[in-house]
């Protein structure tokens, strides 16, 4: 589909493009993937003590957006809760920049599991990582089986085990609605 788009946006100009009778194969959903509990034990394990050990049990114990864990700051950790109210992205010249949640939704405090210690105050960022550094550690350790987003499928997939409702699990994880976890 890529490369015909860009040969007929580059030909188009030239020649004429109405006779061509293309079909192009139909598109194929692509199914989430959810790690097993010993997939993410495995990959916990294999970055503990590291730089990706805190953003890895942030997406699997808490649900969070990349873009979310590389926004926390220390001053977003008060009293055994997380406040998320910011995220990491990439603007149009390809440059990382804070921003707000794209709804209110996304605003939200979470409880921190006992098995995430972060320590330290301030505004700094708790990780220096980038979302695409996160990204790319995680499909190395998975062995490309799964990213980070994944992560946060298998902490849906636990909140559903528990029996949590979905309003109350789509809150948790920042949707506006429970739709998307019906869906997915």
């Amino acid at each position: 589909r890529n490369a015909y788009g860009l040969l007929h946006a580059a030909i188009s100009p030239y020649i004429s493009t109405d006779g061509w009778n293309i079909r192009l194969p139909q598109k194929r959903k692509k199914e989430p993937y959810i790690p097993t509990e010993q997939e993410v034990k495995d990959l916990i394990a294999a970055v503990a003590g590291t730089k990706y050990e805190t953003p890895f049990k942030l997406a699997a114990y808490c649900g969070l957006r990349r873009s979310e864990i590389c926004a926390l700051t220390f001053d977003d950790v008060k009293d055994g809760y997380l406040y998320i109210n910011k995220a990491l992205v990439k603007d149009k010249n390809n440059e990382y920049h804070l921003k707000p949640p794209k709804t209110e939704a996304g605003y939200r405090r979470l409880k921190l599991p006992d098995n995430i210690i972060i320590e330290g105050s301030g505004p700094e960022r708790i990780t220096n990582l980038t979302p695409a550094a996160l990204s790319q550690k995680c499909r190395k350790l998975a062995g490309g089986k799964f990213s980070i987003h994944d992560l946060r499928h298998f902490y849906a997939s636990v909140l559903l085990h528990l029996g949590i409702p979905n309003k109350y699990s789509a809150k948790q994880m920042g949707h506006s609605g429970d739709e998307m976890l019906r869906r997915v």
